[in-house]
């Protein structure tokens, strides 16, 4: 009888509720920063997706030899249009604009990432508007300089309602079309 108590091996009630402790206390502090770090890094997937966008319709314009516009929401334009989306729109022969990629900073229009300002207004072209919209746009010429640049620092701020260290990203554009992004 006292063979198989031996045999017997298993865990005691006080060991079991300690690792539950220490998992309890571990997750307090690591689900936190894990969640932190998880907005964070959806922030600055959303800023290069949008960057992605942006070069690929400065390449547009130059490729086709046609004028590419990104017109995006901000937290100024009227409910028609998400704060957070944007389109790409190109310029044909007959100078309509024709719409060619509509998206959201992140794929899910429910996260709080947004556009929350620009020095970029909406801009008529020929008496064309972009989107015939009033959202502010970034017009690409064909030598792929940017025909509505407002001079100085051409500026888009993107902006995160979620509680992260840095929740701005400051994309400032220069006349030639590059920009460059900045977390704030």
């Amino acid at each position: 009888m006292n063979d198989r108590r031996l045999l017997q091996r298993g865990y005691s009630l006080t060991e079991l509720l300690t690792v539950v402790a220490m998992i309890g206390v571990l997750s307090l502090f690591s689900v936190p920063a894990f969640m932190n770090f998880y907005r964070a890094t959806k922030m600055r997937t959303a800023m290069r997706t949008f960057g992605t966008d942006v070069r690929a319709a400065r390449q547009r314009a130059v490729t086709q030899h046609r004028r590419v516009a990104v017109t995006v929401a901000t937290g100024l334009t009227p409910t028609g249009h998400p704060r957070g989306s944007y389109s790409v729109w190109e310029r044909n022969e007959d100078g309509d604009w024709t719409l060619i990629l509509e998206r959201y900073l992140p794929p899910e229009r429910t996260d709080p990432i947004f556009f929350e300002s620009t020095t970029f207004t909406n801009f008529v072209d020929d008496g064309t508007n972009v989107g015939g919209d009033d959202r502010p746009d970034i017009i690409f010429l064909p030598n792929g300089a940017i025909a509505n640049h407002p001079g100085g620092n051409a500026t888009l701020v993107l902006r995160t309602d979620y509680k992260i260290a840095k929740p701005t990203i400051t994309m400032t554009f220069s006349t030639a079309g590059n920009f460059r992004s900045v977390e704030q």
